[in-house]
């Protein structure tokens, strides 16, 4: 069992607390919002403004408070009062938004590739308050708007009062009353003050607000383009908080560890200080300013617990567990994010085997296949409407992903606990096969990597004309670091015999005895998975909320709403036509199988029943072949069928298999078979209808 993960509750509590202390400044001088002009005497101008509570003012109803709603919409106002909360946000990603180069860029080739049907789609999200107010259409104008109105403002966030829908910024503001977790707000005379769930951090509304933008589906296709809301509505974080539940703030949103007045005015009482900063993976790119990438890369920092192993058999298997995200591994625009593994195998000093070593600035996505065939990237990819990639959002009708899933459940004794436990195999045959190094390595090192932005996304953008080549060469690579079993955190998992920390490792594949290398705590024998190949999506299908505009006000003429996307069984994913005289050479080259019957055709959630004949390498019936295993499984529900099919020898080199397949949507059966010293293996992926 996954020993680190039965004090999970506890060390996620815990997580941000300790991970982010080690970077909060106490004197942030250079501040990533833009143009950013501070009043010099703040107490004067704070008294002015009546930030001290009012006893003039019995309640915080919506009528308390002097200062105007166009007051109240500049963050330099809020600063005054709350200059923490202000600092935090201004080197936020949140406070950069509408001026991100690569939003800007790509919503001004957007918006001329679609001759402007994009119409707010992304900057109702990149600066909310500038589309409500009318300020702008489409974000093309941003840069000649006051400051006030462009990204994700104060007054954006705390003025929220209800959620209109899960997905691409259905939100409701109210007025002017600011919106917080508190239940005993102060009364003052700068503004009204009341308590809502959506700001209470040990409750899932929080969760369901900040998805209300960090979830998009594209517009007419229904593409479910970013999914971490919905991601963690399957984990099991989603729960209440005393059963070891997770929000999204509990995680992004540091709690201090001591208790400070959270606004500078006298008489109000000491509260629970939660950080601003939001840390995540994306960073400022064209700003000054390093308080952000410190925060990310420290946030990253105890990503992964896992286990570096090298079998008996001159085998590496790497093993990962994200177990501290809600989330899958990676999430938000995945469609533009790049992961993968880096290996790299030494004897003797010199370099043995290798994958995943990209060279700076090169995209990973152009590693030539034929000369890294073991290149394990995590992404997701999109495709259009006649089923070829593409790679800007609007121009996706749908995607496929293979990321790292979200830990499903606390509950040990369940599969699905292990989840999120996956495996990749170094070399490989194919996928789940494995495959020796031709010598034994000495050493052996893996580095998990992390682009925000995909350096082809950064060049296609570079090309059409609508990004500076300067900001594409900005984006940081992140080594996504290991917690070690001393307690610190390294970004790299190096296996030697001498360092290897688990002895007598048996690996399942190879039937041999090796050693591994692991973090805390953590078991390289516990059940797993294999690495996700690209399938569909988590289903995010909410009942076909809609994409609502603000307030709750209609769409405008012509904007489709932007329904979920449902599970579908996607021919890339699913290729084979299951048929009578469907032939496969197995994985491994050394026998052929042919479908000689098929029944039902096609299959479907219920019994079926295969004949498949075996041919050797001549071409003749095998007569003694034994299945040692036939596996059906679903790679994306990422569990196995609940009834183990039966194979009967029919004495003539076919074999008739019973199964049972328990749902509708994408199999795989996979016939493991012998015949003496020979093995090999074959793959059936298709679509099992309801």
């Amino acid at each position: 069992m996954i020993g680190f993960l039965f004090s999970v509750h506890a060390v996620l509590r815990t997580r941000a607390r300790s991970a982010v202390a080690t970077w909060r400044v106490s004197s942030m001088r250079t501040r990533a919002w833009p143009s950013i002009a501070l009043v010099a005497a703040v107490g004067i101008a704070c008294a002015a403004l009546a930030c001290s509570p009012s006893p003039a003012v019995p309640d915080a109803g919506p009528d308390a408070g002097t200062l105007s709603r166009g007051e109240l919409l500049d963050p330099n106002t809020c600063n005054l009062c709350h200059k923490s909360h202000y600092d935090d946000w201004s080197h936020s990603v949140h406070a950069y938004a509408s001026d991100d180069p690569v939003f800007v860029a790509m919503n001004k080739r957007g918006q001329r590739e679609t001759n402007g049907a994009l119409g707010d789609f992304c900057v109702k999200c990149h600066a909310p308050m500038a589309v409500l107010d009318g300020q702008t259409a489409d974000g093309l104008n941003l840069a000649g708007l006051e400051q006030k109105y462009k990204g994700v403002t104060c007054f954006f966030c705390h003025t929220v009062d209800a959620l209109a829908g899960t997905h691409n910024a259905a939100l409701s503001l109210s007025g002017t009353v600011m919106h917080g977790e508190y239940t005993d707000p102060v009364s003052n005379g700068a503004h009204g003050s009341t308590y809502t769930s959506l700001f209470n951090r040990d409750l899932q509304d929080t969760s369901r607000m900040c998805g209300a933008c960090h979830d998009i589906v594209v517009r007419n296709t229904n593409a479910f383009i970013e999914r971490t809301f919905c991601e963690w509505t399957h984990s099991a974080f989603n729960t209440a908080y005393e059963n070891g539940g997770q929000s999204c703030v509990q995680c992004h949103m540091d709690e201090g560890l001591t208790k400070v007045p959270i606004a500078q005015a006298q008489n109000v009482p000491v509260r629970t200080y939660h950080s601003h900063l939001w840390p995540g993976v994306d960073v400022p790119l064209n700003a000054a300013d390093d308080v952000q990438k410190t925060a990310v890369q420290s946030f990253l920092g105890r990503t992964f617990q896992g286990a570096l192993c090298v079998t008996g058999a001159n085998g590496i298997r790497v093993i990962l567990d994200p177990v501290f995200t809600g989330h899958q591994w990676p999430t938000g625009s995945a469609q533009d994010r790049r992961a993968w593994a880096e290996v790299i195998a030494y004897s003797g000093g010199s370099v043995i085997y290798s994958s995943g070593v990209v060279p700076d600035g090169m995209p990973v996505v152009d590693v030539d296949p034929s000369k890294d065939p073991d290149l394990w990237l995590l992404r997701d990819q999109m495709f259009g409407a006649d089923g070829s990639p593409v790679s800007m959002f609007w121009q996706a009708a749908s995607a496929l992903g293979n990321e790292i899933p979200e830990l499903a459940t606390f509950d040990r004794t369940s599969p699905g606990f292990y989840r999120t436990h996956v495996q990749q195999l170094y070399p490989r045959f194919s996928p789940g096969v494995p495959k020796p190094l031709m010598q034994a390595p000495d050493r052996v090192t893996v580095r998990m990597r992390l682009q925000p932005i995909g350096q082809d996304v950064l060049n296609d953008l570079v090309q059409s004309g609508d990004l500076d080549p300067n900001v594409a060469a900005s984006m940081p690579t992140y080594d996504v670091s290991f917690t070690m079993p001393d307690g610190s955190v390294q970004p790299t998992l190096e296996w030697t015999p001498a360092s290897a920390n688990y002895p007598n490792y048996r690996d399942p594949l190879d039937h041999t005895i090796g050693t591994c290398t692991i973090t805390h705590d953590f078991d390289p024998t516990a059940d797993k998975l294999p690495a996700p190949e690209m399938g569909d999506p988590q289903d995010c299908s909410d009942g076909g909320a809609a994409d609502a505009s603000f307030n709750n006000e209609p769409l405008d003429a012509g904007t489709a709403s932007d329904g979920d996307a449902g599970p579908v069984c996607d021919p890339r994913y699913a290729p084979d036509t299951i048929v009578p005289g469907l032939t496969k050479q197995g994985d491994l080259g050394a026998l052929t199988f042919v479908l000689v019957s098929v029944d039902p055709i096609p299959p479907v959630a219920n019994w079926n029943t295969w004949v498949v004949k075996v041919l050797d390498k001549n071409g003749q019936p095998v007569t003694n072949a034994t299945f040692t295993k036939v596996k059906t499984y679903m790679p994306l529900h990422g569990h196995p069928g609940s009834i183990v099919p039966s194979v009967t020898n029919n004495g003539d080199g076919t074999y008739t298999i019973k199964m049972y397949l328990f749902m509708p949507g994408v199999w795989q059966v996979t016939p493991y078979v012998t015949v003496g010293p020979t093995t090999d293996q074959v793959t059936y992926s298709f679509c099992a209808g309801g």
